[in-house]
């Protein structure tokens, strides 16, 4: 996400900060951004900045939590998520207090997720609120993409003597086509060696990174193209990774 796309965010009613450090609050905000949601991004709150300056939140930076009730008077904040990888429950909980203000809508967005928890008070019940990427875990989205798994499976099976002309690897090609079979991988996922575990993605022979034109090695790139496959997903995307990396079905 670049500067361009944070200063996008910036036109609506909703006055938005996030309480993690620089890296966190990036994820979060890629996640609202794919969310559709309609948010002004004020900034972020953290126990120091990101000094770095091609970073692109560095100049979103407000202050530190504990000035978080000041915060939320001089910017007018009526929305607040806090990250919890940054924050622990009881962290959260204390500063909820300090708010002590229900007007103010107050959510969670637990570490390496999809969704972010919230309610509208401390005294209100919180539930699966938000960021809606149900695509990759929708039951039949599941099912399809299982049954994608092994149908190319035994297609890869079948055509291997004249696959051998391009696959790389034989023997792990054969090892990747029983573990797909047996559902401990799949045909695409993410990257065990290079991708943070990501809910809905099991590990994958091809990444959802491969559909990019661009250097993906880049971390924070990866799990948005992941977030992006996870969200949007079809299963012309793994038919189209699948057909176009014939020569690397023999990765691990």
């Amino acid at each position: 996400m670049d500067s361009k796309n944070i200063d996008s965010l910036i036109v609506s009613k909703k006055r938005l900060i996030i309480v993690g450090d620089a890296e966190e609050s990036q994820r979060v905000l890629s996640l609202i951004m794919l969310s559709g949601s309609n948010t002004n991004f004020i900034g972020y709150v953290a126990e120091k900045s990101n000094s770095e300056k091609e970073h692109p939140l560095h100049s979103h930076y407000l202050g530190h939590p504990e000035e978080l009730v000041d915060l939320i008077s001089i910017y007018e904040i009526n929305e607040i998520i806090f990250c919890g990888k940054n924050h622990s429950s009881a962290d959260i909980i204390a500063h909820m207090l300090r708010i002590g203000r229900d007007e103010i809508e107050i959510k969670i967005a637990p570490p390496e997720s999809l969704f972010i928890i919230g309610s509208n008070s401390i005294h209100e019940k919180g539930d699966l609120y938000f960021v809606d990427v149900p695509s990759i875990n929708n039951p039949v989205n599941r099912r399809n993409k299982r049954i994608f798994d092994i149908g190319m499976s035994i297609g890869l099976l079948i055509a291997s003597p004249l696959l051998f002309l391009f696959v790389e690897n034989k023997l792990s090609f054969f090892k990747n086509i029983i573990n797909v079979l047996f559902g401990k991988i799949s045909w695409v996922g993410r990257d065990p060696q290079k991708d943070k575990i990501f809910k809905g993605l099991k590990i994958g022979v091809l990444s959802p990174a491969m559909l990019a034109k661009k250097n993906t090695d880049d971390a924070a790139t990866r799990e948005r193209l992941n977030a992006l496959y996870a969200k949007d997903f079809k299963l012309y995307n793994d038919l189209k990774l699948v057909i176009g990396n014939i020569y690397l079905l023999g990765r691990f």
